[in-house]
């Protein structure tokens, strides 16, 4: 194993143990081990997607840290607020927010710093040479917002034999939304997604495929499969649908990933 990805792998470890003592006030062995397991896997993420993008050192942190904080974090809270009582009141959802942006500031720094990249450009003049080579690029945008919510429904009406059972039991503290009320959430979501994908699109170097290869790991690996990981250990019933999302969430990913990338291409 690559000496840098062992050092991430201790240091996030490190910092995911301290989060849990925080916010828990104990940590379990099976907490433990999947906090060093999914350590492993973010730090060995980080060594393949940070050399991929075309930044100096101060930007790719930037974006970097926005990046994951989004898919890792924001966007998920935002489905969990309407879809579980995790976050019972907003004071909750507030902190959450609060105590992932500090942990995602330290584990991107701690990456630019290990990983060192080797770009020269600004992410604004990455974005500006984006948006040049991409015409009507609003409406690219817009177009990639809508497309989330057809391939969000398709993958969760495929689950959905083994999951609204244990979502529509009231003892569980599951629940799924109206479709008036899910509509616009996913709306928003997939709005989010977009317009922080086609920054990277913006930010990544020249390879043939990259952007799919980038969209899809991003939004499978810290976006979902990390998260769904940890969330094996809790004794609630989400930790019973979290494999059924695994496999969802993996589906999104490359079709989403693969749509977006041809709805933004980079010359």
């Amino acid at each position: 194993m690559d000496k840098k990805v062992i050092i991430l792998s201790i240091a996030f470890a490190a910092i995911a143990c301290i989060q849990h003592l925080i916010t828990k006030g104990n940590i379990n062995r099976e907490t433990f081990t999947i906090a060093i397991l999914s350590s492993i896997i973010l730090a060995f993420y980080f060594t393949w997607f940070i050399p991929k993008l075309n930044l100096r050192k101060r930007d790719a942190y930037f974006l970097t840290c926005i990046t994951l904080f989004v898919v890792a974090s924001l966007n998920n809270f935002i489905e969990a607020y309407f879809f579980t009582d995790v976050f019972n009141t907003t004071f909750t959802l507030v902190a959450a927010i609060i105590v992932s942006l500090l942990t995602t500031l330290i584990q991107t720094a701690l990456a630019i710093y290990i990983l060192k990249p080797e770009g020269n450009i600004t992410l604004i003049n990455d974005i500006r040479e984006h948006v040049k080579t991409n015409d009507h690029y609003v409406l690219r945008i817009i177009a990639a917002s809508l497309v989330y919510f057809p391939v969000y429904l398709t993958f969760g009406l495929i689950i959905s034999p083994f999951v609204i059972p244990i979502y529509t039991n009231p003892q569980n503290g599951l629940s799924v939304p109206s479709f008036s009320l899910m509509f616009p959430l996913e709306l928003v979501r997939g709005a989010i997604y977009a317009i922080v994908l086609a920054a990277v699109f913006a930010s990544l170097k020249k390879q043939k495929n990259l952007n799919f290869k980038v969209a899809a790991t991003l939004l499978f690996i810290p976006g979902a499969f990390i998260p769904l990981l940890s969330s094996l250990t809790q004794a609630n019933a989400f930790s019973q649908v979290a494999p059924y999302h695994m496999f969802e969430i993996l589906g999104d990913s490359i079709v989403y990933g693969y749509i977006i990338s041809r709805i933004f291409h980079k010359v």
